[in-house]
C-alpha cells in the first residue's frame, strides 16, 4: 500500500513539471531580436542615367591632360658682325651667342668662323697654356701650344679685388676663345698675341664630327680629298706614326681650304 502512494506522487510531480514546461514554452519571448533580423534588406536603386549635355561634356573631356614637350628653341643663324672690345680692341660677336657658342662644342660652327671674310679677330698663343672653360658651359681642361691660333669670342673685365696680370700691352682680364676644333677655352690677356705667328698652329679637327654636308663641302676640294684618301689608307692599323702624320696633313689640308673660302653649308647643329 505504501509503495502504491509513492508512485502515483511521482506521477503526479512529473505531471507537474511538464505542465510548467509546455506553459513557459508557449509565453512569448520577451528577448529583443536584433535589428539585422527584423530589418527588410533595401536594394540600392541605379544611379540615374546621365543627360545628353552630361555624356557630351565628359566624352570630350580627357580624363587626364599630358604635358605637352618643352619646344626646343631654333638655332639662331651665324653671326656676320663683331664689336670691338677690350684694349686691344677684339672684335667678338653678340654676348648671348658667344655664351651659347661655349656652352658646348660646334666642330661645325668653328670651321663657319674661321672662314674667309669672318671679321671675327684672330689671336695666338704667347705660350704653352692649360686652358679651362670658364663661360660654365663644357669646364675639361685643354693644352694649347705656343703659336696656336684661336678667335676670340668675349672679354671678361679683370677682377678689381684680386690680383691683376697685365698683358705687354697694357691689356688685362681674360677672354673666352673658340679653337679649331669647335672647344671653347678662357685664357688671360698675357696669353694671347695679335701679331700673327710664323707658322700658326690649329687644333686637330675630329673628321668624324663634321656634319656630312661639311664634308661633302670639304672634299671638294682636291687637297682634302687627297689628303682625306692618304689619311685611310695609312690609318690602317699597322704603324701608329704614319697613321699620325698622315692625320697632321688632312688637318693642315681643311684649315687651307677654310681659310681661303667661304662656301661652307651651314651647319644643323648650331648654336
Amino acid at each position: 500500500m505504501h509503495q502504491m502512494l509513492n508512485k502515483s506522487a511521482i506521477s503526479v510531480s512529473i505531471f507537474a513539471m511538464g505542465t510548467l514546461v509546455a506553459a513557459c514554452a508557449s509565453q512569448p519571448s520577451s528577448t529583443p531580436v536584433s535589428a539585422a533580423n527584423t530589418t527588410t534588406a533595401t536594394i540600392a536603386s541605379p544611379p540615374p542615367a546621365p543627360s545628353e549635355d552630361t555624356k557630351s561634356a565628359s566624352e570630350s573631356t580627357p580624363s587626364t591632360v599630358a604635358a605637352a614637350p618643352a619646344a626646343t628653341p631654333e638655332p639662331g643663324p651665324l653671326p656676320t658682325t663683331c664689336t670691338p672690345q677690350g684694349s686691344r680692341k677684339a672684335c667678338v660677336p653678340d654676348a648671348e651667342y658667344a655664351k651659347r657658342l661655349c656652352a658646348a662644342e660646334y666642330p661645325d660652327v668653328a670651321l663657319n668662323l674661321f672662314s674667309q671674310g669672318t671679321p671675327f679677330t684672330r689671336v695666338y698663343m704667347t705660350r704653352d697654356v692649360d686652358g679651362w672653360n670658364a663661360t660654365g658651359g663644357l669646364t675639361h681642361r685643354a693644352k694649347l701650344a705656343f703659336d696656336e691660333e684661336v678667335l676670340v669670342v668675349a672679354h671678361r673685365k679683370a677682377n678689381a679685388n684680386g690680383i691683376v696680370m697685365v698683358a705687354s700691352n697694357g691689356d688685362t682680364g681674360s677672354y673666352d676663345i673658340v679653337r679649331w676644333d669647335g672647344s671653347c677655352v678662357s685664357v688671360m690677356a698675357e696669353e694671347i698675341t695679335m701679331s700673327k705667328a710664323p707658322k700658326p698652329k690649329r687644333a686637330t679637327i675630329a673628321w668624324r664630327h663634321l656634319e656630312e654636308p661639311t664634308k661633302s663641302s670639304l672634299l671638294s676640294a682636291p687637297k682634302v680629298k687627297a689628303s682625306f684618301d692618304a689619311r685611310e689608307k695609312a690609318c690602317d692599323g699597322s704603324k701608329e706614326a704614319k697613321c699620325t702624320k698622315a692625320e697632321a696633313a688632312l688637318n693642315s689640308a681643311i684649315t687651307d681650304f677654310v681659310r681661303t673660302n667661304k662656301s661652307l653649308p651651314t651647319p644643323t647643329h648650331r648654336p
